[in-house]
């Protein structure tokens, strides 16, 4: 009986925990909203995330992928609750803020897909629950996603690179370090009734991707047009209020690149990145409908920082903020994200890492007249891997 459970040589489980001890802080020329926004996310918390991860060869080529996830980050700012919503959302943070207020931890599917070399330079991917990084052979940035916040894991453009989650599949060509990929991911594939959701229908809350790009051991470089329907949604925030979404479909351009020293040293590794998005409301038009947004980031990160096996990384950049509206509408968009962080290595399996991150005006547009309001976060971050 135990003989026939084990597992066969080319499969491998690992996993990691991970433990955020936070707290985040409200200020504003308007004493009254941010006493009340940190009366809403302004306490500690202490979160945890558990992920056990699967994968199985048949062939010594191809892959079968799975992932399973259990955490509590919902109901705090680290998980996108709050008056900042998805901007101030971590990026290891899994469970969405549950708005029954009831929400037990539950393992559950986070990755099942299946990737296999078709030849000639072709590789395709399908599955059940796959993310958009996973059907894109090259990631065109040297940050790491071990960083803070979730929307610097998108390249400069989180549109584009929107790390969107569903049902869906990719298909890429590889060749001396040049790619072309093309992917579909359908974030509603679960629902099923007649007014939205499935797989292929205009309300399926899809994104499409191509990219073209190439990477060395040194330099990286990839342009990425993504289509996308209402409702998919981008990775670390919204590209419109809930107001504007009916019947909006955005077309999200990414152009992003980095560069990394051959020896860890003074120097650090530098990415870079920009979106430019266009959103297409139907008629008639309202004055007032977001139009055309844009959105940039520059992110340092240093190896071997004061110690071997230690990283030190530095980021800054604005989210997508509008800049045209219809009926020649002035937007009054925007603001910066900082981030800071130090990884100490303290052995094999741990790391602990102290960190910081400023949002200078998490709620854009809808910032009332006059008001300053900025989020400032700092925390402490464990992990182990095992």
């Amino acid at each position: 009986m135990l003989e026939s459970r084990r597992f066969v040589p080319t499969t491998t489980l690992s996993g990691q925990v991970i433990a955020v001890l936070g707290a985040s802080r409200y200020s504003s020329n308007d004493r009254d909203g941010a006493a009340a926004a940190n009366q809403e996310s302004g306490g500690f918390s202490f979160n945890n995330e558990l992920e056990l991860n699967l994968n199985s060869s048949f062939s010594g080529s191809d892959e079968l992928f799975l992932i399973l996830r259990v955490g509590n980050f919902g109901n705090t700012p680290f998980g996108g609750y709050g008056i900042s919503g998805e901007l101030s959302s971590l990026e290891m943070a899994f469970e969405k803020f549950c708005q029954s207020g009831d929400c037990d931890q539950v393992l559950s599917l986070d990755r099942l897909g299946y990737r296999w070399p078709v030849g000639g330079g072709l590789t395709a991917l399908l599955g059940a629950r796959v993310g958009q990084e996973d059907t894109l052979p090259l990631w065109p940035s040297w940050y790491p996603s071990t960083g803070v916040l979730n929307v610097f894991t998108a390249n400069g453009a989180p549109a584009a690179w929107n790390l969107s989650e569903g049902v869906g599949g990719g298909l890429w060509w590889e060749k001396e370090g040049f790619s072309i990929a093309a992917s579909y991911i359908a974030s509603g594939s679960a629902d099923v009734e007649s007014f939205g959701g499935g797989i292929g229908t205009g309300e399926s809350a899809a994104s499409g991707s191509v990219q073209v790009g190439y990477g060395s051991s040194s330099f990286k470089l990839a342009a990425i047009w993504t289509r996308l329907q209402q409702g998919s949604g981008s990775a670390g925030a919204t590209l419109f209020s809930a107001s504007q979404l009916e019947g909006v479909a955005t077309d999200a351009f990414g152009l992003a690149g980095g560069w990394q020293p051959a020896e860890s040293g003074w120097l650090p590794s530098l990415s870079l990145g920009w979106g430019f998005n266009r959103s297409h409301p139907k008629p008639p038009l309202t004055p007032g409908l977001l139009i055309e947004s844009q959105s940039w980031q520059v992110a340092l990160q240093w190896q071997d920082a004061l110690a071997k096996g230690n990283g030190l990384g530095l980021a800054v950049g604005q989210p997508v903020f509008a800049t045209a509206l219809s009926g020649g509408r002035r937007p009054d968009d925007g603001g910066v994200n900082l981030e800071g962080w130090y990884r100490v290595q303290v052995s094999d399996g741990i790391a602990v890492t102290p960190a910081l991150f400023w949002l200078s005006r998490p709620l854009g547009m809808d910032t009332p007249a006059g008001v300053r309001l900025g989020q400032l976060a700092g925390l402490l971050r464990v992990d182990i891997a095992f």
